[in-house]
């Protein structure tokens, strides 16, 4: 089972394509008890990148969810249950290719080459209308959201943490997928054309979220530990201190819908860089 291409890109556990079928992966899932103290609002404060630019976020309350998949691969478990007590904002959708140019002033990595039809610029808004960003490491995401905390704002702007990110994704559910994968998710059955496609033009998840599923991987801010350290309860974990891999989480374009499960993970180098890996931000007050 595939996951990113690039050759500095590695593979935990190799999640088998029969862990589910295509027909229970567009089934909706039971929902959850809502996280204390409830549901996130819809919106919260866009960051102004430029005068055309804007980035979205959506607030997420704290609360309790399971973490992990009796039923994935080894690196899913053990399941357990995590508390995130402080709330924090996360970017609706993937950071596009307009975001980092306009916050790093150029687009370096991006392999726009390779798109049979010209990037429309006059179309960089969020959600929708543009691409994520790719060919990312996770150093270089440190660069960029260095380069945004520098505007001192109010705001520390981070990757997510990995129980961050799957408590987001769940948005509140539980089983594999937090809702009708072929409606809400970018992945290889239904990509169409081998590459990533705009953000937000999926269904969002019940939080709000778009493209949790699928699309490009995401870089979370975690050492990569190859098991969950417990199985008891644990509140705001961090995964390892230190590590030879960061986590990125949510499948891509690239993968079967298998690999889009609200617990499958990957992992890579943190300076290599991939057509299937981009990131989304999460923000705190400073």
């Amino acid at each position: 089972m595939s996951v990113a291409t690039g050759s500095t890109m590695t593979r935990a556990v190799a999640v088998a394509c029969a862990l589910v079928m295509l027909g229970s992966a567009g089934a909706a899932q039971k929902p959850a008890p809502a996280p204390t103290p409830g549901q996130p609002p819809a919106a919260s404060p866009p960051l102004q990148l430029d005068a055309q630019t804007t980035m979205e976020f959506v607030p997420i309350a704290p609360g309790r969810f399971s973490m992990g998949s009796k039923g994935g691969a080894a690196d899913e478990k053990p399941v357990h249950e995590v508390t995130i007590s402080r709330g924090f904002d996360m970017g609706r959708t993937e950071v596009t290719e307009a975001q980092w140019t306009a916050v790093m002033g150029s687009n370096p990595w991006r392999y726009q080459s390779a798109r049979a039809k010209p990037i429309d610029r006059t179309t960089f808004t969020s959600p929708g209308g543009t691409h994520p960003e790719a060919q990312l490491s996770w150093e270089d995401v440190q660069r960029f959201t260095a380069t945004l905390n520098a505007r001192r704002d109010g705001y520390t702007y981070r990757l997510p943490t990995e129980a961050e990110w799957e408590y987001a994704a769940r948005a509140g559910t539980t089983g594999d997928y937090a809702g009708n994968l072929w409606m809400m998710g970018r992945y290889r059955e239904n990509s169409g054309d081998g590459e990533d496609h705009a953000v937000g033009t999926k269904r969002p998840n019940g939080w709000g979220l778009y493209d949790m599923h699928g699309n490009v991987w995401e870089w979370v801010s975690d050492w990569y530990a190859a098991v969950y350290p417990s199985s008891s309860a644990v509140t705001d974990p961090t995964g390892p201190s230190s590590g030879k891999y960061r986590v990125f989480r949510g499948g891509s374009w690239a993968t079967t819908f298998g690999e889009c499960r609200s617990a499958s993970r990957s992992y890579g180098g943190p300076g290599g860089r991939d057509a299937a890996v981009g990131f989304r931000l999460a923000r705190v007050r400073s």
